[in-house]
């Protein structure tokens, strides 16, 4: 897995963050990407997003934004 997005809230006190994978099911075009939040120190973090397949790859694709 690696990360590929991250950005900050906007009053800095928190971090988003995807981190994307392969598939384990073996398909080479499919990924699995995940969106993280945590504390500025990297503390109390909590998925709150995972995408497969399609999904994940235009997550990636996307980037990331605080909304």
């Amino acid at each position: 897995a690696k990360m590929v997005h991250y950005c900050w809230s906007p009053d800095g006190r928190r971090v988003a963050y995807r981190w994307a994978e392969p598939d384990p099911d073996g398909a080479a075009e499919a990924v699995r990407a995940r969106t993280t939040v945590c504390d500025a120190d990297g503390g109390n973090p909590r998925a709150v997003h995972t995408e497969v397949g399609a999904e994940a790859r235009e997550a990636v694709r996307a980037g990331l934004d605080w909304r």
